[in-house]
């Protein structure tokens, strides 16, 4: 009898044992799958803890921060890293930052046209989105994702210089569709 518990009791040593190894290696498959979301999204993603302090970075948030190590960030306050005054020039956001609200007040944030300061102290336009992380109804942090809006921005710029040089031109301009219907006439063809 005494040997028939003890065969029972290693049995069920073996079965908890196997159960906890298949909820560890599910765990374990699940961290990689997210892992790798995380380093294959083309957007910047970090997050911050409930004091603003980064907990993880994304490889494209590393790369347009200008940084090369995961260290160089982690456990740094994101809002003085990336908005705090930079070389002379006063902050992006000042003292009402939509980041901060996001993890210190529970509020979510889009911002279309931000500024996030890089390491080598140049900008970069960014457009982002934050929003808190909640464990059991507090907010213990917040999710950023950004993407680099530097190409779009210039492009825009040089699509003003344009569209201004076309309007202030001395000369008629008249601008058509494939059926010869007037879209646009500039200030010059009106005179």
């Amino acid at each position: 009898s005494l040997k028939k518990a003890k065969e029972d009791q290693d049995n069920l040593v073996r079965i908890r044992t196997r159960e906890l190894r298949e909820e560890v290696d599910e765990r374990e498959q699940a961290e990689n799958r997210l892992r790798l979301l995380l380093e294959s999204s083309g957007e910047g993603i970090y997050g911050v803890d409930a004091e603003g302090r980064c907990t993880f970075c994304n490889p494209t948030a590393l790369h347009l921060f200008g940084l090369e190590r995961l260290n160089q960030v982690l456990g740094r306050n994101m809002h003085e890293l990336l908005h705090g005054t930079w070389r002379g020039s006063a902050p992006d956001c000042g003292t009402d930052c939509p980041l901060e609200r996001a993890y210190q007040h529970g509020k979510a944030a889009h911002e279309e046209d931000g500024t996030f300061w890089r390491a080598d102290g140049n900008s970069l336009q960014v457009e982002y989105r934050a929003h808190p992380i909640r464990h059991d109804g507090d907010v213990v942090g917040a999710v950023v994702t950004f993407a680099d809006i530097s190409s779009r921005k210039a492009s825009e710029q040089q699509l003003r210089k344009l569209s201004q040089a076309v309007e202030y031109s001395p000369e008629s301009v008249i601008i058509t569709d494939a059926e010869g219907r007037i879209e646009y006439v500039n200030a010059h063809f009106q005179a």
